[in-house]
């Protein structure tokens, strides 16, 4: 099977894993967000960016190296599986050790024992790992797929039987390492492979020399990810990180179902072709418009009708999640412009690249979240969007710097979804100021996602067809090739 139809097949099991698992865990987040509080997300959210802080140095770039390289020895697994495994070990019972004087630090004796129970989530991570990266390896999309949604929906199944049952802030912690653990095995059951005893040092100097600049990039992708919940819960305690967290979760969830799976599968694609760069500017340029095809007016829709939507998916007592939920959706549409720059310069061999470009972003969001946490936590929502306004000239430098691209031809690809967004986006508007006062909010809300999408696509289709052939093309091809299982290799 060649590239093209794996990446197709890739990308439909992909993004069936993605919507699948985000719908079962949408569905559980809103029951649990009319069930738990504000301080009990705040202090999961705290605990858990705090854990992966320690899990960080099981992701050392191996996964990567693994998926990247052209040469793969039995020797390379093994000794990837072995060091993280070991590795995994001392992380959890470090995470044991600490729980106590993080918590102390923070101000917080709940914290203590959510650190101390997510922390088995480190042990089991560094199980899956090497697993993970050799189903991702072989396009095995599938079998990741099936394991995603069978853990989320064990995971979602406990944790709403734990909040019924009035356990607060442990339904989440059951919700995460039910889950992780479940996929753990469901994992092992999809894949052939097992470890062996073959360790070298050779082979670990061979996974090192990649992996350690991936492991740069992903510490930088750790303060990108995590700086804002761990600096709002430090100045502004775990109920304003509460309604943040629950505003950046539903973010979240659409990058996650419409972005993301992108991202997995064509790092995949974009490491067959790395010494092709004419093939992998045709393949980012078509990427990146149709990504922006899909989520810009999603974003531009949570960004106008944010109020709306906290009121009918999580109700009143969410309502400062509301700001939060309009600026943190705009970050997320900047941030869709440049999201393949990272794939695409790890899967070229160029991770020193991927670190600079995410090292600048945590130092310029580490900077504005000090800066702004002060002035509240909508201030810190604010914060991202300038970021991420801020990143996307340099992150077109670096891409013209190896590839030279032409950055005028990227905007330009990306005319028709802006035009089509900022229609819609008027149109939603003039729904919120004329609707009636009597009109039920779910109505309300329904009515402008049925005008909005309609606006949207009509605009679409009166200036640029062509781009809508392209995402028709483009959706036959994962859809006839996705249930297919052709790949003889």
């Amino acid at each position: 099977m060649n590239i093209r139809r794996r990446t197709a097949r890739g990308l439909f099991w992909t993004g069936f894993q993605n919507a699948a698992r985000r719908l079962i865990t949408l569905v559980v987040f809103l029951v649990l967000a009319r069930l738990l509080t504000p301080e009990d997300f705040g202090l999961v959210a705290l605990a858990g960016a705090l854990v992966a802080f320690v899990e960080f140095f099981i992701r050392i770039g191996f996964a990567e190296a693994i998926v990247q390289r052209k040469d793969l020895e039995p020797a390379h697994l093994d000794t990837a599986f072995w060091t993280m495994l070991g590795i995994g070990v001392l992380l959890t019972l470090l995470a044991f050790v600490l729980a106590g004087p993080i918590a102390a630090l923070f101000n917080s004796e709940q914290l203590a024992p959510v650190i101390r129970w997510l922390s088995i989530s480190i042990l089991i991570i560094s199980l899956t790992r090497v697993q993970d990266a050799v189903l991702r390896r072989a396009f095995n999309f599938k079998g990741l797929a099936i394991r995603t949604v069978i853990a989320a929906f064990g995971g979602g199944v406990v944790g709403v039987g734990f909040a019924l049952n009035g356990m607060g802030v442990w339904s989440l912690v059951a919700q995460q390492l039910v889950e992780a653990g479940v996929g753990l095995i469901v994992l092992w059951a999809a894949s052939n492979w097992r470890p062996g005893i073959n360790v070298s040092s050779r082979h670990l100097g061979d996974l090192f020399g990649f992996g350690v600049n991936i492991m740069g990039a992903q510490m930088m992708q750790y303060v990108n990810q995590y700086a804002d919940r761990i600096i709002i819960g430090y100045f502004l305690g775990p109920v304003a990180l509460g309604y943040y967290a629950v505003g950046q979760r539903l973010i979240l969830v659409v990058q996650q179902v419409l972005s993301n799976t992108f991202v997995t599968v064509l790092f995949s694609a974009f490491s067959r072709m790395q010494d092709d760069h004419a093939r992998i500017r045709t393949a980012f340029f078509k990427s990146t418009q149709l990504v922006a095809l899909a989520v810009f007016p999603v974003f531009v829709f949570l960004s106008v009708a944010g109020p709306e939507t906290v009121e009918v998916l999580f109700g009143n007592k969410w309502a400062n999640s509301s700001e939060i939920i309009q600026l943190l959706a705009l970050a997320a549409l900047l941030q869709s412009i440049i999201i393949f720059n990272d794939p695409v310069f790890k899967a070229s061999g160029q991770p020193r690249l991927a670190f600079r470009l995410s090292a600048v972003r945590a130092g310029l969001g580490v900077l504005l979240l000090l800066v702004f946490v002060h002035y509240g936590v909508i201030a810190v929502a604010a914060a991202m969007l300038l970021r991420a306004a801020l990143l996307i000239p340099y992150s077109f430098a670096l891409l013209n710097h190896v590839f030279l691209f032409d950055n005028l031809s990227q905007v330009a690809r990306l005319r028709s979804p802006v035009m089509g967004s900022v229609v819609m986006a008027g149109i939603i508007y003039l729904i919120k100021k004329n609707s009636p006062a009597d009109l039920p909010a779910a109505a309300e809300l329904l009515l402008m996602l049925m005008c909005g999408g309609l606006v949207y696509a009509a605009v679409l289709f009166i200036a640029d067809r062509g781009i809508l052939f392209e995402a028709r093309d483009a959706a036959r091809l994962v859809f006839a090739r996705g249930g297919q299982n052709r790949d003889k290799h």
